[in-house]
């Protein structure tokens, strides 16, 4: 059986690339609205001290906040944000919460780290994996990326001298 002419650009693989798509749409979607309503949160949102009243069980310890509202209403929350045990609040320790004005039994612990900088890198990576699924391949006569970092670092080459 003959072989298929050589067209000097390799094939493309469909499947895989759709792969990629998917992947990098699960990755950067849902961090985007993360940090979306997140902002928007933030947005209508006041900031309140609070203090640690009760740490919750287990190896990433939840803690439970309470805080006072501008008309000095009280209100206790779980906090979203799991704490490993050698990070975790003491109890009596105080930490900045934001909480909605017209609802302010809404609540949530400031934390850059957790609300934006982590869904942005996942962002980033979704983002990396989309533009790896739509690109267009190189020729087959380049060399890609990786192949010209092994021939700078001097790997791959034959050491049986």
């Amino acid at each position: 059986m003959p072989s298929p002419p050589e067209t000097g650009r390799p094939q493309r693989h469909w499947g895989i690339r759709l792969l990629l798509l998917l992947i990098g749409l699960m990755f950067t979607l849902p961090p985007l609205i993360q940090v979306s309503r997140f902002i928007e949160f933030r947005l209508h949102a006041s900031a309140a001290p609070a203090r640690v009243v009760k740490i919750g069980r287990g190896l990433f310890n939840r803690p439970f906040l309470h805080y006072t509202d501008r008309q000095g209403n009280g209100y206790e929350f779980k906090s979203e944000i799991p704490y490993h045990f050698f990070f975790a609040p003491k109890l009596g320790d105080s930490k900045t919460i934001y909480y909605r004005t017209d609802h302010p039994e809404v609540a949530i612990t400031k934390s850059p780290t957790h609300y934006l900088l982590m869904p942005l890198l996942f962002a980033a990576m979704g983002l990396y994996l989309l533009w790896t699924a739509i690109r267009r391949p190189l020729p087959a006569e380049e060399a890609s990326g990786w192949e010209k970092l092994c021939r700078w670092a001097g790997l791959g080459q034959n050491r049986s001298a």
